[in-house]
């Protein structure tokens, strides 16, 4: 689109976050914020406050909160994105997630602008997706198997594109460093790293029930878990500690404190390390979509 012969005008578009954690569909969408070039106009709109939306704003976004907490959020949430959608004159709804695709058809309709759902796991598949899916233009999938689980009669508005890994540094010496503080020491046994918010979906738990038999063969050995806490579970840390207590590896489980660290720090800490864990468990209607 042109005006008056000049330059085209950017394409604007809406990024909807279902959720403002900083999990992998957070990090998804940041990047792709991030990377736009001049023919894009972002507007940033996050269904929850958070993390994620005051690391955006940190990095210089401005983001838009408009709360849909629980299912009495939804119509509040589809009133005001109706709202943004008419005041913004968005040309594209980029979707992050089941709960921001779902509002975004229901205010998009009835001649609302196109709506791209990001599909990242299979979290509340069903009806419910696959009603999702039939108002989308198009679902993008972060791998066929999320894509696989819709019914068939979407698999011509469904792709697929696998999240990119970025050209980290290396910054296993800084990783390294991290870790001889938080140990108060160089480590002297292999260690283990899982990188996730604490949540029944992301293992954790697996990984504290799996050390006794690890400890038999490597009695030194130390588990790393890299991750905040789950707002949706903000006990879970204290039920893995509970379960180190029962079976006796307290001293072997180390909680990183990330909270107050940037982006990639886990990415280095994972690199100082020996082995890394990423198991996943179904939690609820979630399963972890990078099948």
């Amino acid at each position: 689109m042109t005006s008056g012969g000049g330059a085209a005008a950017p394409i604007r578009v809406l990024f909807l976050s279902s959720h403002a954690q900083l999990g992998g569909g957070e990090a998804y969408m940041r990047s792709i914020v991030e990377g736009l070039d001049e023919g894009f106009a972002a507007d940033v709109v996050s269904l929850h406050d958070g993390p994620f939306v005051e690391r955006l704003r940190e990095g210089g976004h401005e983001v838009t909160v408009l709360p849909a907490h629980g299912r009495a959020g939804i119509l509040t949430g589809v009133r005001a994105l109706r709202r943004r959608l008419r005041e913004q004159r968005a040309d594209v709804v980029h979707a992050n997630g089941v709960k921001a695709a779902l509002i975004a058809v229901l205010a998009a309709l009835p001649s609302g602008p196109p709506v791209v759902w990001c599909k990242f796991d299979f979290a509340w598949d069903g009806w419910l997706a696959d009603l999702v899916a039939q108002r989308c233009r198009l679902v993008v999938g972060i791998s066929a198997a999320v894509n696989e689980a819709l019914a068939p009669r979407h698999r011509e508005r469904t792709r697929v594109v696998w999240a990119g890994i970025p050209d980290y540094p290396d910054r296993r010496e800084h990783g390294a460093a991290l870790v001889r503080e938080w140990l108060g020491g160089a480590p002297d046994g292999p260690l283990i790293a899982l990188s996730g918010r604490l949540c029944p979906g992301k293992g954790q738990l697996d990984l504290v029930e799996a050390l006794p038999a690890v400890l038999e063969q490597h009695p030194r050995a130390r588990a790393i878990l890299l991750g905040v806490p789950d707002t949706f579970y903000p006990d879970f840390r204290g039920r893995l500690e509970q379960r180190a207590a029962e079976l006796g590896v307290t001293d072997a489980v180390l909680f990183a404190p990330l909270e107050g660290h940037r982006p990639g720090e886990a990415v280095a800490v994972v690199s100082a390390c020996d082995v890394l864990a990423q198991p996943s468990q179904l939690q609820e209607r979630r399963l972890e979509g990078g099948l």
